[in-house]
């Protein structure tokens, strides 16, 4: 079973999904619509290897249809984690599980100079909401809880 999906629409009108993959053992991934067939976008199942998976996928495209997709990591203690697709694989933008704490409820917004923001619920402060922003090397509170 799939869980936990997220679908965007890059420039071309062309759908992509990430969703917590049954097929792997729960770890992420995206397919795309490709002449009417689900294709994988890089390998099935590229998040961190465990035994519990993901969750909360959020996935967006910036201007030059570079998807980026946020995931919760039940592997890491919940922890959350950013990748992007460089045309052949999933790549972590900053470092994976980039704070202490676990989160949830996370989404992924990008502005059109390409600035990333994500936002979550961490548990590390009473489940508030914080907000994130990438400096280019790390993530970094724009407005912490």
């Amino acid at each position: 079973p799939t869980t936990h999906e997220s679908i965007a629409i890059n420039s071309l009108g062309q759908p992509y999904v990430a969703f917590k993959d049954g097929s792997v053992f729960g770890k992420t991934s995206v397919i795309t619509l490709e002449n009417d067939v689900w294709v994988n976008v890089g390998e099935p199942g590229f998040s961190l290897d465990g035994l519990f998976g993901t969750e909360h996928h959020s996935l967006i495209f910036d201007e030059n249809d570079v998807p980026f997709l946020i995931f919760r990591d039940l592997n890491d203690d919940s922890k959350p984690s950013v990748m992007t697709f460089n045309g052949s694989e999933w790549d972590y933008v900053g470092e994976p599980s980039f704070i202490p704490s676990p989160v949830s409820d996370t989404d992924i917004a990008v502005t059109s100079d390409g600035t990333l923001y994500v936002v979550f619920r961490e548990a590390g402060k009473a489940d508030k909401v914080s907000v994130m922003t990438f400096d280019g090397s790390e993530w970094v509170y724009n407005m912490p809880a």
